[in-house]
């Protein structure tokens, strides 16, 4: 890894290009999917808030273990953001609020059962670890994004392996002897 010492003294043209090999996952895809982290984040000055989580995709195979970040923004967007607009902020607001309680609804109804603004804590509780379908998009910027939640897709479920069967022949526990162990 270079030292600060070394990327010093390289020649820079003040330019930067972030390089990664990220494709999102197209429009329209179909993944089961888990969550693995929620939290809550605010802004310094602002009454603004976000929900961030954190999802990875348990299928289909071609995206199985790919992780990739989504953010609600449950009191809207920015005011002092690009994309504000006084407007739509109730329908923005009324829109992730759903998408929070949809995720609830399948991770069990917990969040919609406490009829008041869940705390982090609560939400990590309650949510994390919760397995459900997420119908994907790609924003204008190259962003994943979720278009709908629903519930778990069984073609989508790894198969569990069937338990032996016992052969007809094998000796067995006989537990209806009623002997008491003292």
């Amino acid at each position: 890894m270079a030292t600060w010492e070394e990327l010093a003294q390289e020649e820079n043209a003040g330019e930067y290009k972030q390089e990664n090999a990220y494709t999102p996952i197209p429009e329209g895809t179909r993944v089961l999917q888990t969550l693995e982290e929620i939290k809550f984040q605010s802004f310094q000055g602002s009454n603004h808030e976000t929900l961030n989580l954190k999802w990875r995709i348990d299928g289909p195979e071609d995206f199985k273990g790919r992780v990739y970040y989504q953010t609600i923004y449950i009191n809207g967007s920015d005011p002092t953001g690009h994309y504000y607009d006084k407007d739509k902020q109730d329908k923005n607001i009324a829109d992730a609020r759903r998408m929070v309680l949809a995720i609830d609804y399948h991770a069990g109804k917990h969040i919609a059962a406490l009829k008041r603004e869940p705390t982090e804590a609560e939400l990590q509780k309650y949510l994390i670890a919760a397995q459900m379908m997420a119908v994907l998009g790609v924003t204008k910027a190259g962003k994943q994004t979720v278009r709908g939640i629903s519930g778990v897709d069984p073609d989508l479920l790894p198969k569990k392996a069937s338990a032996p069967k016992t052969p007809a022949n094998q000796v067995g526990f006989d537990d209806s002897d009623d002997i008491p162990f003292n």
